[in-house]
């Protein structure tokens, strides 16, 4: 290699096309540079044939230099060793190779050809898998492996029966229903619709009530815990699905870049101000709140409402002012005319 780099670079100087700069010849072995970089003599080097003291020389002179180059970012390994899956398939995007089906459809796809049938029952097949496998893992193991195993184990187990017993927000729920339910009594006693009960029999109709509410939150608590592993069992289908299949996402992602670049710029300008208003308009405070209510509640999480307060006063916000930067500085260089026609749409 070093031979070749020097046959190169005598052959430009000849032509008249002089390189004064050294020349890079990458290796992934740290051993090899600084014995290249290094002339003392040691043991190690004293079996070394006299041809290869040829690059020696060169460093010296500072005609090539060594950098190094992880294993990782040498694609010569794609042809000489077997390598793991993610880095092949890094080395073969470096080197432009892929698959040819995808690569011929592509082209024929910006040619202006029409989109296969196969290609598009092959999205929507992948698509319903997306859809379909997680949401179905999700349910079974929620709710035919968590939920039995959960309703076994608290009766078994007392440390688990305590860890998902009726916490302190929820006992104070409690309280305020029971009251609601004793000034239900007084009321339909008072309007005549129930007869008149005694201290000890409203005390039994709000013991089996206290009863009933404790069953309920405990229920609840233990959905909420299974809902925390049914939804990672969800997010790792997902994310197997989308690693093993990366043609396929990466057709997908073709698909709406081509769908993107076929809209007008009116319809891109108008589908920006739309994203932007939902997540970050005047209203999307109740929006974010609600949404943060709800995931609270999925999950069971007992955070005070102050700090949602700040979350929504503070992330969208942030998310807001990086659109905008986003906006003013790099849509103009990316389409003038998109940034052109939503500045007059803001404005109008």
């Amino acid at each position: 290699m070093a031979a070749e780099l020097m046959w190169l670079k005598y052959f430009l100087q000849e032509l008249g096309f002089p390189i004064s700069q050294r020349m890079q010849m990458f290796c992934d072995n740290q051993a090899a540079i600084y014995i290249a970089s290094n002339p003392v003599f040691h043991e190690r080097t004293k079996h070394i044939e006299v041809d290869w003291h040829f690059v020696r020389d060169a460093v010296l002179n500072k005609l090539i230099v060594t950098p190094f180059v992880p294993s990782t970012g040498q694609l010569g390994d794609v042809f000489t060793k077997p390598l793991f899956g993610p880095t092949f398939r890094n080395g073969c995007f470096k080197l432009g190779m892929g698959d040819l089906k995808i690569h011929l459809f592509m082209l024929k796809f910006w040619a202006g050809f029409a989109m296969p049938y196969f290609m598009r029952s092959l999205q929507a097949k992948f698509l319903a898998v997306l859809v379909i496998i997680p949401w179905t893992l999700d349910f079974v193991v929620h709710d035919y492996v968590l939920m039995p195993f959960l309703d076994r184990y608290v009766k078994t187990v007392p440390l688990a029966a305590q860890l998902l017993d009726v916490r302190r927000p929820q006992k104070l729920e409690m309280v305020k229903a029971l009251k609601d339910e004793r000034a239900r009594f007084r009321f339909e006693v008072e309007i005549g619709k129930s007869p008149p009960l005694s201290d000890e029999e409203v005390w039994l109709e709000l013991r089996h009530k206290a009863l009933e509410l404790r069953d309920e939150w405990r229920l609840e608590n233990r959905r909420t815990f299974a809902n925390i592993w049914s939804d990672m069992v969800f997010g790792i289908s997902l994310f197997i699905l989308l690693y093993f299949n990366q043609s396929k996402v990466a057709l997908l992602k073709f698909t709406g870049y081509k769908i993107l670049n076929n809209m007008s710029d009116t319809g891109k300008a108008f589908l920006i101000i739309l994203v932007t208003d939902i997540f970050l308009g005047y209203h999307s405070e109740s929006g974010w709140q609600t949404l943060l209510e709800v995931i609270v509640e999925h999950y069971g999480l007992e955070i005070d409402p102050s700090v949602i307060t700040i979350f929504v006063c503070l992330v969208p916000v942030i998310i807001d002012a990086c659109v905008k930067l986003w906006l003013f500085k790099f849509l103009p260089r990316l389409s003038p005319k998109v940034a052109n026609i939503f500045r007059e749409m803001k404005r109008h």
